[in-house]
C-alpha cells in the first residue's frame, strides 16, 4: 500500500514517531502553499523564514532516506490550495492512502476534517504538545473562565518540572514581583547568537507573488532554521541569556537597534515550527 504523508509548514520535527524507519511505501509531501501564506498578511521574514526552514526539513528527511515530494510556490503541481495539492497527486500518482498531522490552525483542521478525499485518510497527532489535544475540551471548557496561571500550575504538578513533594521547588509558584527589573546604560548586554542564512531566493520568489508582505525584507536571515541552529540558539540561551533573564523579562529599551533581543531566547520560531519541542526547552533550562 503505497502512503501520502503530509507535514505542513509548522509541523517540521525529526523526532515525529513517523520518522524512526524509513518505508519506501511512504512519501513525505511538503507544500509551500500561497494560501497558506496569504490568508493574512505576513511578515516578510517570517514568511522567509517558514520556506526556508521548510527546505531544509525535506533536504533532512532525503539525507536519511524517506521519499520527499517537495512543491516550491512556482512549481506546476502546485495549485495553491493544500487540499487540491494533495488530492490531485491522489489522483496522479495512485496512492492508496493519505495521513496528515493535525493542523494547529482550527481554520486548516476545519477544512481537513470536511475535505473528501480520494483515499482512505487519517489525522495524526503532532507529537509535540504535553498536554494531549484530546483533553483540551476536559480542561477548557466552553462558557468558563479560564487564567494562565491555574493552567501552569496544573502542568507543573502533571509533569512535576521544579516540584518536590506536590510542591513548589522553593515555596512558591513564581517570582513575577521579582521580574520587573529595568535595564539601564550602563548595564551589561548579553552576546546573542545571530544566524546568518541567504534566503535571496526565497525573498524573490515571495517578491514575484505580490502578496501583501509587511515588515523589513532580509535576505540574510538571523533566525534559526533546521534543528541543529535551533538546539544551538537553545544552548546559547540557557548558557548566556537564562541567568538574567528572570530579572529583565519585561525590561525594554528605546535603543532598539542594539537592545532589541535583550535577555529574551529568540526561540519562538524554532518551537513554533516544531524544529525542537517544549519538553526540550523546560528541560534545558532545568538543567542549566
Amino acid at each position: 500500500m503505497r502512503e501520502l504523508r503530509l507535514v505542513l509548514g509548522d509541523q517540521l520535527n525529526l523526532n515525529h514517531h513517523w520518522f524512526d524507519a524509513v518505508d519506501d511505501t511512504v512519501t513525505y509531501l511538503l507544500v509551500e502553499s500561497v494560501n497558506e501564506l496569504s490568508y493574512v498578511p505576513h511578515h516578510w521574514q517570517k514568511a522567509a523564514a517558514f520556506l526556508a526552514a521548510m527546505r531544509a526539513f525535506a533536504t533532512e528527511l532525503k539525507s536519511r532516506g524517506h521519499k520527499v515530494t517537495y512543491l516550491r510556490l512556482n512549481d506546476s503541481d502546485n495549485h495553491g490550495s493544500l487540499v487540491e495539492t494533495v488530492q490531485a497527486l491522489l489522483e496522479t500518482h495512485d496512492f492508496d492512502a493519505f495521513s496528515y498531522q493535525r493542523p494547529d490552525e482550527y481554520r486548516l483542521l476545519t477544512e481537513f476534517e470536511s475535505f473528501e478525499f480520494l483515499v482512505p485518510t487519517q489525522c495524526i497527532d503532532s507529537d509535540h504538545f504535553i498536554l494531549p489535544f484530546e483533553e483540551i475540551s476536559s480542561r477548557f471548557k466552553a462558557g468558563a473562565a479560564h487564567r494562565m496561571e491555574a493552567f501552569y500550575r496544573f502542568m507543573r504538578k502533571r509533569t512535576g518540572y521544579l516540584m518536590e513533594a506536590g510542591e513548589p521547588e522553593g515555596g512558591r509558584w513564581n517570582y513575577d514581583a521579582e521580574n520587573r527589573k529595568s535595564i539601564g546604560a550602563s548595564d551589561d548586554r548579553p552576546k546573542l547568537l545571530l544566524f546568518s542564512n541567504d534566503v535571496e531566493d526565497i525573498v524573490q520568489l515571495l517578491t514575484a507573488t505580490g502578496l501583501p508582505f509587511f515588515g523589513q525584507k532580509a535576505t540574510q536571515l538571523l533566525w534559526p532554521i533546521d534543528r541543529r541552529q535551533s538546539l544551538a540558539l537553545l544552548e546559547a540561551f540557557c548558557n548566556d541569556l537564562l541567568p538574567h533573564f528572570g530579572d529583565y523579562q519585561d525590561a525594554m529599551s528605546d535603543q532598539h537597534d542594539v537592545d532589541w533581543s535583550l535577555y529574551h531566547s529568540r526561540l519562538s520560531f524554532s518551537l513554533n515550527s516544531k524544529m525542537i519541542s517544549p519538553r526540550e526547552v523546560i528541560e534545558a533550562a532545568i538543567r542549566t
